[in-house]
């Protein structure tokens, strides 16, 4: 049995990545294997507290992944959390006839003090373990018990990260809700018949809103609904808005969070159009930049007013634009969101950059998943 500081290293580092997405039968099966291939016993398996979640080697014919534990011997570390080792089919205690394991340890699985498990090594020799083996045995358990700590508190982090997110989210409904009813309102004092007809198609854009709460969707999908919320602030300006599209059509399937650009587009709207007599543009662009999508909104209004920058960054102002950029960086991570600018021409311009593909987490929690350093942005200059 290989048992060298070298083993435990090399075994550690073939885990990790592995157990801290937690215990479950991929991740024990990744385990078990690496660990089968390093130490060169008969058999490895680790089950939760009631199953087989992983088992390689001798006697794999009936310790069937997701069958019950079998053995008296895990039933009895997992009762006391006492480091086990026997030899001898009985001592064993699998009940079915002709199963080749004749020694094993047992060594519980801990995460906060609690045992959730056991790790196993067996042999077809009658042959005790040495002292030696069993130590690395339980020293290995302890190491893997540590991973899987750090896996809970991950998980527990990311399920925080989520409900902030979702929280972040349900923020824009009610923003989006108003605004639009009352540019409803202001149509059933002048054009009772054109209300009605915005109202039917308010509904379908709500509902199409609802449905949007939960996971990523296409840009294209975002545009379409923000052409929607458009037609609405067409109706309410007439003639003084003005739209113009430039999409790069690789751009359109990148993912990116529901209603992200919905705020963006209303505040172009409200300072673009809403300040000006005469009549305004709105632009809406994106295109490929690199290994990223780049979203802009532009408008030709007055621009940015002094102090913009410093209101913004001060809670209860922007809500819409921050919460865009909290949704943004805690999905894609910091080198992500939003950038406000002033272009030459005149009035203002807001960027959203989203990575063309996401970027699997690789290590510690996803409050954001970790994303390229460097080109951190944030937001400047527009006061909501």
């Amino acid at each position: 049995m290989n048992i060298g500081s070298d083993a435990v290293f090399k075994i550690v580092n073939l885990t990790l990545p592995h157990l801290r997405e937690g215990l479950d039968f991929d991740s024990a099966a990744a385990a078990v294997r690496a660990i089968y291939d390093v130490v060169g016993v008969s058999a490895v398996a680790i089950s939760d507290a009631e199953r087989i979640l992983a088992f390689v080697g001798a006697g794999s014919d009936h310790h069937e992944v997701g069958r019950n534990i079998l053995t008296h011997l895990t039933i009895e570390t997992l009762s006391t959390g006492k480091v086990n080792s026997v030899h001898g089919r009985a001592a064993i205690g699998c009940p079915v006839h002709g199963c080749p394991l004749r020694a094993a340890i047992v060594v519980p699985l801990r995460t906060h003090d609690l045992i959730g498990g056991c790790l196993k090594f067996y042999n077809v020799d009658d042959v005790p373990f040495s002292i030696e083996e069993v130590e690395f045995a339980d020293g290995l358990a302890r190491m893997l018990s540590i991973e899987l700590e750090l896996a809970e508190i991950d998980i527990q982090k990311k399920l925080a990260s989520q409900a902030e997110l979702q929280a972040l989210q349900a923020q824009i409904s009610p923003h989006f809700l108003f605004n639009t009813l009352n540019t409803i309102a202001s149509y059933c004092r002048r054009d009772g018949l054109r209300a009605e007809e915005l109202l039917v198609e308010f509904a379908e854009l709500f509902r199409r809103n609802l449905k949007q709460h939960r996971g990523l969707v296409s840009l294209q999908e975002e545009l379409d609904f923000v052409d929607s919320y458009l037609r609405f602030e067409q109706y309410r300006f007439g003639d003084r808005l003005r739209i113009e599209r430039v999409h790069d059509p690789a751009s359109l399937a990148v993912r990116v969070p529901p209603l992200v650009l919905q705020p963006i587009v209303e505040n172009a709207v409200a300072h673009g159009v809403g300040r000006r007599v005469e009549p305004s543009t709105v632009l809406i662009q994106s295109y490929v930049d690199g290994e990223d999508v780049v979203v802009a909104v532009q408008d030709d209004g007055p621009g940015l007013e002094p102090g913009g920058e410093r209101r913004l960054t001060h809670a209860g102002h922007g809500i819409g634009m921050q919460n865009v950029q909290r949704r943004l960086q805690g999905i894609f991570g910091p080198d992500y969101g939003l950038e406000v600018k002033t272009p030459v021409e005149g009035g203002t311009r807001v960027e959203i950059r989203v990575p063309r593909r996401r970027k699997r987490l690789q290590q510690t929690s996803e409050a954001p998943p970790v994303a390229r350093v460097g080109r951190a942005r944030g937001l400047r200059g527009w006061v909501e």
